[in-house]
């Protein structure tokens, strides 16, 4: 193996610190995998559940308009939804979850506007009422959604991270500190030869 640098003593240690230290960011970084994992897991249901509710919530509303249709007549109808609901507006903030940004939707306050029309059945108001939650649910669905794809996102980069470190940066550094270790025991060992020798040498000088 060649190196950029001599292997040195000080260099040995450098390795093994920054061993230790890779070893103890990869411990974090499996415990945040296994948070996120956990976390994905969790989100994943309350996506599901937050659909679910939207969906039934908005078949909900569309069988009420359905009764209201026949009973009001399609002219009465038209004229009563063209002002039933109000311009919506969804309010839009950014969290953070771990590592993980997000965005949260949540339907802006409003009032439903009063109907003047006349003969307006109550399956009507009770559509109306039903539609404007189903579209809260909407906008809570769609976060969670959006929390559910990020955490994903987060927990592919970490496990790629971590075999990283695992296939490759560690067992670069180990392979290095092994490496620097036999070169500098080579080297004592070859300097007790010498010393050796040149003892040897001595003491046959001092014989003579």
């Amino acid at each position: 193996m060649s190196f950029s640098r001599a292997p040195t003593k000080a260099r040995l240690l450098t390795e093994r610190r920054t061993l230790a230290t890779t070893e103890r960011i990869y411990k974090i970084l499996e415990d945040k995998k296994e948070l996120l994992m956990k976390r994905l897991n969790e989100t994943t249901l309350d996506s599901i559940e937050k659909w679910q509710e939207a969906s039934e919530g908005l078949a909900k509303a569309y069988d009420l308009f359905a009764l209201a249709l026949i009973r009001m007549g399609e002219p009465a109808f038209k004229s009563a939804t063209s002002i039933t609901i109000p311009d919506i507006e969804v309010n839009a903030s950014r969290r953070k979850l771990m590592d993980v940004t997000h965005y949260t939707l949540e339907m802006a306050d409003h009032d439903l506007p009063a109907l003047s029309l006349n003969d307006v059945p109550i399956k009507f108001y009770e559509a109306r009422e039903r539609l404007s939650e189903a579209l809260g649910k909407l906008a809570a669905a769609a976060a969670s959604e959006d929390l559910l794809l990020r955490i994903a996102e987060n927990l592919e980069k970490t496990r790629r991270l971590t075999t990283s470190i695992e296939k490759v940066v560690v067992p670069d550094h180990k392979e290095t500190i092994n490496t620097i270790t036999f070169i500098l025991e080579e080297r004592d060992r070859e300097e007790l030869v010498r010393l050796k020798k040149i003892k040897k040498t001595i003491s046959g000088r001092s014989a003579d």
